[in-house]
């Protein structure tokens, strides 16, 4: 089982509970990549829900739960509206 602690200045600690210690540099900056877990909040903005979502590197495309679904024209381009259920409050948003 790992442990992630952020200790500041830039790593992060990985402790594997078998093999000790490691650190990591994480960061935006040039030369550096985000460090993400499995599991991580994400807000989506409009509606503004956040919610736990499953990271997966190798995803081609991402998928959320829609329902309601409704097709419509704008512009003469074709576009859909749904509704959003947040998994955990079961509040509806469109």
């Amino acid at each position: 089982m790992q442990r992630y602690e952020h200790p500041g200045s830039g790593y992060l600690r990985v402790r594997d509970y078998r093999r000790g210690s490691i650190r990591a540099r994480i960061g935006n900056e040039s030369g550096f990549k985000t460090v993400l877990g499995a599991i991580e909040n994400v807000h989506l903005d409009p509606p503004g829900l956040e919610f736990s979502a499953r990271i997966d590197t190798g995803a081609q495309t991402s998928s959320l739960n829609a329902l309601d679904i409704v097709e419509f024209e704008r512009d003469g381009k074709p576009f859909v509206k749904f509704n959003l259920i947040h998994p955990e409050s079961g509040e509806k948003s469109s």
